[in-house]
């Protein structure tokens, strides 16, 4: 079987790290970037400020990447020969992530050209060529 090279699983790796930061707010609370204008709530759900105006929600960049940030579940980590499917495979891990995110992500996450996801399980989405 064929396997898909490291820079398009980097892009991939790339494409899932965005989409988690996005999904940022489903997970971690965050505070109004206007110190106490406003109360801390989930994302995009802020109070109206004092004056009437509302809090624009806040945006969240890509989540990070790599070893460390995987086993600190705070982001994905890219490793190219995971063997736990019948061969090593490339397959993007974060075990701790928002619960199942790997099944979800097969399928909200736009792969780059040439790249099919599939979860091996909530926490694992193996990459493989899109022939």
């Amino acid at each position: 079987m064929s396997k898909i090279s490291k820079t398009k699983a980097e892009l991939a790796l790339a494409a899932v790290a965005k989409w988690l930061g996005e999904k940022k707010g489903m997970w971690e609370t965050a505070t109004c970037p206007h110190s106490n204008a406003c109360a801390t709530n989930k994302v995009g759900d802020w109070p109206a400020h004092k004056d009437g105006s509302m809090c624009p929600k806040p945006k969240f960049g890509p989540a990070p990447t790599g070893s460390d940030a995987a086993q600190h579940a705070l982001g994905p980590e890219l490793v190219m020969d995971w063997s736990w499917p019948s061969e090593p495979t490339p397959t993007i891990l974060l075990e701790g992530g928002p619960y199942d995110w790997a099944i979800e992500a097969a399928y909200a996450v736009k792969m780059p050209h040439g790249v099919f996801a599939e979860p091996y399980a909530g926490y694992a989405l193996c990459l493989y060529p899109d022939n």
